[in-house]
Formats: structure tokens, C-alpha cells, sequence
């Protein structure tokens, strides 16, 4: 049976799975939050629904699993921790830091219910900027969207604080395994993070946790990362096929189905089943072979569906704002790529400049004092 590893050596290491999960998985998130910023009740509504709910459970645990498995890739070619946070550094912060001035300093001086003087004068202004951070995210901007269903500016970017919380612990780890190897250091530190999961969900909760109705909690989608790590570390026996696939979606809908402990039992068929899927290789359609759309559909899509809703007069019918918000929200996506994401990419290559002198510096001490290590 053929493994995770031989599909990726058919495509040369650059399976096509990956950037189409990726672009499906961010508009279906779209989807969710059409309905969750036209729904009185949020969010909490949607994931009661049956089948509904657990389909829609998954989708952020594939994204940390498809997260975790490429940045690991990405570790494997790195030789410094400097440089690997570099990279993750690159990648997130500024198209971040654009999307925050942008929400804050044109979306809402012309939803809020309040005098511009007073907009900027109001110290959740100021604490919204803090936002560029990525650490402690402050959801609301002062009087804007008060007329909206949900009030908040930028739901989405709750996600954050977890997903850099994800790479300190892989950078952590990256420095472990100067001392012990990494086939050992990454399972163990996956299995803490269980450890810390499910101790998390007795402590807080009745040992039967929730009845599901609600997102995944961050220490979880942190495990799914990790997963995703460890998928790739084990790669080579890890074996993938359609019928595997099937099995393993129909396994990760009847976890997801389940309130027990955030639903954990959907987390590890989920996120073996997203990269089966990831290293699947169809031909490339045209935006997929020149942009990576994503993460600009991630964070700009919540601020403009809520300025959409704010423009119709605070209601606005979901199978109304859902499309034209999508096409509105890919136009910004393509906005950021180019002039934004893309560029900041480059920076790559003195990034690598840079390692290549430091480990150049580093060898010439070692070799002029032995004792250096």
C-alpha cells in the first residue's frame, strides 16, 4: 500500500492537494461566518444543528493538521530556530498588520455609531490596534456594527494567539532536538499537549465536557497542529489510499458528531484524513498555480461581511451576503497577495543569507576554539 510519502514523491514534493484544501477550506469558513454574522444567535446556533455542526467542527482542525504538516516541511529545510521563526514571522505579521490598520482605520471610522473625534479618541481604538500582535486579540471597534446581529470587527482572528503559540512550541522543540532526537522529542510533546487538553477539559468542565455547541477550543487546534507535525515526522509508513480517505471522513464526522471533550475524537481521523487529502495531486487551475488566496480570504472576510450587513441597514439575508461577500473578499485576498503577501516572501532569501553567515561565523569559532558547541 502506498504511503504519505510515496504520493509526495509522485508530485515531487508539491502535491496540488495542499493549496486546493487550502483555498476550500478558507471559503468554507466564509460560509460559516455568512451564517454566524446573520444569525441573532452567532455561531452557537450553527453547530446544534446535526451533521451541520460536526461538518463545520472540522474545518479549523484540518486547517492547524494542513498547518502543522507544511510548517514541518518547512522546519526539516531550516537549520536555525532564527530563521525558522523568521519565516513563520514573515508569513503572518504583515498582511496581519495591513488587514488591522485597514478594519481600524477605514472600515471603522464609517460603521461607528460614533463621532470620528470620538472613535479615535476611545482607548478600545488604541487597544484594537494592539491587534498587530497577533497576542490577546481585541474583537470590537468603538460603536461599530452596533446595529449588526453580531457587533464584532474581526471574529476570525481568534484563531492567532493559537496558531503562534503552535510555532514557539515547534521552535521549542526544534531546540530539544539538539539534545534528543526528533523522532522522540515531537511525539512526546504531542502527547503532553493531550495530556494538557484533557486535563484542561476535566478541570473546567464536568468530565462529559459540552454538548459541542460551539468552536473548537485553542489547545486543541494546537494538538491538531502538532498531529499534522507528527504525520509528517512518520511520513514514510504512514499508508494512504481512496478507501482509507473514505474511511477516515466518515470516522471524523462521527467524532465531530460528539460534545465529549471538545470533540477530540474527530481530532486524530481528521487530521490523518487532511493530509491523505493534502498530498492527493490534481491538475492546477490557474489562481492556484500563481497566488495562495487563503490567508487573505481568512482575514478579511469577517470585517467585510459585517460592513456589508452594516451598509444594508444592520440585516442582511446570509444567501445574499455569503456570495457577494466571497467575491468581494477574493478581490481583497488578490489585493494582499500581490502587494503584500507575496512581497514580504522575499525576504526569504536574506533570511537564508543570513543563517548561512551566522552557521559560517559559528563554524569558524567552533574550529578556532573546540570548545564551542
Amino acid at each position: 500500500m502506498r504511503t504519505i510519502h510515496s504520493y509526495m514523491e509522485t508530485a515531487d514534493h508539491r502535491p496540488s492537494g495542499f493549496d486546493y484544501m487550502r483555498l476550500i477550506l478558507a471559503s468554507l469558513v466564509i460560509v460559516v461566518h455568512g451564517l454566524n454574522t446573520t444569525i441573532a444567535g452567532g455561531i452557537q446556533e450553527i453547530w446544534k444543528a446535526p451533521l451541520l455542526g460536526a461538518s463545520f467542527s472540522m474545518l479549523l482542525p484540518m486547517f492547524f493538521t494542513l498547518s502543522g504538516f507544511l510548517v514541518a516541511g518547512s522546519m526539516d529545510r531550516t537549520r536555525t530556530v532564527a530563521k525558522f521563526l523568521g519565516l513563520r514571522a514573515i508569513r503572518i505579521y504583515p498582511a496581519l498588520i495591513v488587514d488591522i490598520l485597514f478594519t481600524a482605520l477605514i472600515i471603522g471610522p464609517f460603521v461607528t455609531t460614533l463621532s470620528w473625534d470620538a472613535y479615535f479618541a476611545d482607548p478600545g481604538f488604541a487597544a484594537y490596534l494592539w491587534n498587530v500582535t497577533g497576542h490577546d486579540i481585541v474583537f470590537t471597534l468603538p460603536g461599530a456594527f452596533a446595529d449588526n446581529p453580531q457587533f464584532y470587527a474581526n471574529l476570525q482572528l481568534w484563531t492567532v494567539p493559537f496558531e503562534l503559540m503552535c510555532y514557539i512550541a515547534l521552535a521549542g522543540m526544534m531546540v530539544a532536538a539538539y539534545f534528543v532526537p526528533r523522532s522522540v522529542v515531537i511525539p512526546i510533546g504531542t502527547f503532553l499537549m493531550f495530556v494538557i487538553v484533557m486535563a484542561h477539559k476535566v478541570l473546567t468542565t464536568d468530565w462529559q465536557a459540552t454538548d459541542g455547541s460551539g468552536p473548537m477550543s485553542g489547545p486543541v487546534l494546537v494538538l491538531a497542529f502538532l498531529l499534522g507535525v507528527n504525520i509528517h515526522l512518520f511520513r514514510k509508513r504512514i499508508p494512504c489510499s481512496p478507501l482509507i480517505i473514505v474511511v477516515l471522513f466518515f470516522s471524523s464526522l462521527i467524532g465531530f458528531s460528539f460534545g465529549f471533550f471538545d470533540r477530540i475524537a474527530g481530532v486524530f481521523p481528521v487530521a490523518l484524513l487532511t493530509v491523505c487529502l493534502g498530498v492527493l495531486n490534481p491538475k492546477r487551475i490557474q489562481i492556484i498555480k500563481h497566488a495562495d488566496l487563503s490567508y487573505g480570504l481568512f482575514l478579511y472576510h469577517y470585517t467585510l461581511q459585517q460592513a456589508l450587513i452594516s451598509t444594508a441597514g444592520g440585516e442582511l439575508a446570509w444567501y445574499i451576503l455569503t456570495p457577494v461577500s466571497f467575491v468581494l473578499t477574493f478581490a481583497f485576498a488578490y489585493a494582499s497577495w500581490t502587494l503584500v503577501e507575496k512581497p514580504a516572501l522575499e525576504l526569504r532569501k536574506p533570511l537564508g543569507r543570513l543563517e548561512d553567515r551566522w552557521i559560517a561565523l559559528w563554524e569558524r569559532n567552533r574550529r578556532a576554539d573546540p570548545s564551542v558547541s
